[in-house]
Order: C-alpha cells, then sequence, then structure tokens
C-alpha cells in the first residue's frame, strides 16, 4: 500500500470556520498608556473677513467725511419750506439773496411781481430759453423780479448759468422731493424741463407753464403780472 506524501509546511493557515467571529488579538498594555485622546479642531478666524469688515468700516468713515467736508466748503444746506404758497429755500449765492443770509422764500418779494423760473444743467431747453429771462430782467427793470430754482439737478448747475449771464442774478436751490425738486414737484412739475411760475405782487400763485417758453409768451405773461 503506497504511503501518503506528507504535506509540505508553507506557513499557510486555513481559514477558519464560516459563522465564528475572528477574535482580536488584545492589545499590548504599553500600547494602550501611550494613546492620547485627540483635542476638538477650534475654528479658526478667518483674516479676509476681519479685513473685509475693517474696510468697509474705513470707507463709510470716508465717505461722511467727504459729504462733511462738502458741506461745510459749498455750504449747502437742503433744508427748507417746498409749499408753492410759502416757500422759504436755500440760495445758491448768498451774496445774490435778498436777506444776505443764505435763504430766498416767497415774503422777500411782498410787493412786486415774481416769476420763478426752473432750470438743470442737463435741461437742453432751460438753456434755450434762459438768455430771453436775461433780456427780460434788462427790460422790465424793477418792475417785476426773477428769480431762479435749480432744481432735478444731477450735475454742476454753474456752467450754465454763467453762459446765460444769470449767475449775478437770485440763484435757489430746490430741495425735497424724490431729488431735490421740492418745489417744482409743488407746482405741478412731473418730470420734465423747464417750468415756470408767476405770482402777483400780493404773492399769489397766478399761472404755471410747463415747457419751453418762447419770447412772446414770457413778455405777455409778465405784463399781465404787472398789469
Amino acid at each position: 500500500m503506497a504511503k501518503k506524501k506528507a504535506k509540505r509546511h508553507s506557513g499557510y493557515q486555513a481559514p477558519k470556520q464560516a459563522g465564528k467571529p475572528l477574535r482580536a488579538e488584545p492589545e499590548p498594555a504599553a500600547a494602550k498608556a501611550d494613546v492620547v485622546p485627540a483635542r476638538p479642531l477650534q475654528p479658526r478666524r478667518s483674516r479676509s473677513g476681519t479685513f473685509s469688515w475693517w474696510l468697509l468700516g474705513g470707507g463709510v468713515v470716508a465717505v461722511v467725511v467727504v459729504v462733511v467736508v462738502l458741506s461745510v466748503v459749498l455750504g449747502e444746506d437742503q433744508t427748507g419750506v417746498t409749499d408753492a404758497s410759502a416757500w422759504d429755500l436755500p440760495a445758491l449765492d448768498e451774496d445774490n439773496d435778498p436777506d444776505g443770509d443764505g435763504r430766498v422764500t416767497l415774503a422777500d418779494f411782498s410787493g412786486t411781481p415774481l416769476v420763478v423760473n426752473f432750470f438743470a444743467s442737463w435741461c437742453v431747453a432751460c438753456d434755450r430759453e434762459l438768455p430771453l429771462f436775461r433780456q427780460a430782467i434788462d427790460d422790465f427793470g424793477d418792475q417785476v423780479q426773477i428769480v431762479f430754482v435749480n432744481s432735478n439737478e444731477t450735475g454742476n448747475w454753474r456752467p450754465m448759468a454763467e453762459r446765460n449771464g444769470i449767475d449775478d442774478q437770485i440763484l435757489v436751490d430746490d430741495v425735497g422731493g424724490s431729488r431735490n425738486n421740492g418745489l417744482y414737484r409743488s407746482l405741478g412739475g412731473t418730470g420734465g424741463m423747464p417750468i415756470t411760475a408767476f405770482y402777483d405782487a400780493e404773492g399769489r400763485l397766478v399761472t404755471t407753464f410747463p415747457g419751453e417758453l418762447d419770447a412772446v409768451r414770457l413778455y405777455d405773461s409778465i405784463e399781465a403780472l404787472i398789469g
């Protein structure tokens, strides 16, 4: 009878029987002693976020400073009354207002018929009609007073005033409303420019003309006020 050959030992171990869990070998005591519990991670403060808030705060401060400086330099006073029957507004040029107090009011012209013309630097029609008002000032003299109100302004009014020779006249700054146009709105302005209001010697509003005036209508309206 032939003998079975003995299996050569190669280090191979057969897997344990299915269904029986493998038992983990216990760790050496020394290894357990060396284990240090992990510390929870702390959230890091974002430097970029802090820097952004610092920039934002600095920007706000800078804007406030600029506004204050411009108000002081330009002498702007954005307060006033815009009632069409009793307005009180800041003068654009304090040297040319009736009382020299930096304010222009409807009551300042009591006893004299008054024409109030609105203009803005962007208004092409205003640029065309302003020379007519300048001529009317010369022609009617002290029989009528003409006041120019800068309203709905988005730029610099002065070049237009200088170009048309009204920079030495009474210039008024409109305030309030949706964009510094409170008196304009009170007189019926709806967005278009120019607009002109005519008051009698008692300060009562006689009529308002929206749009550009020609010489005939302007002179006829003034003569009607004078009587």
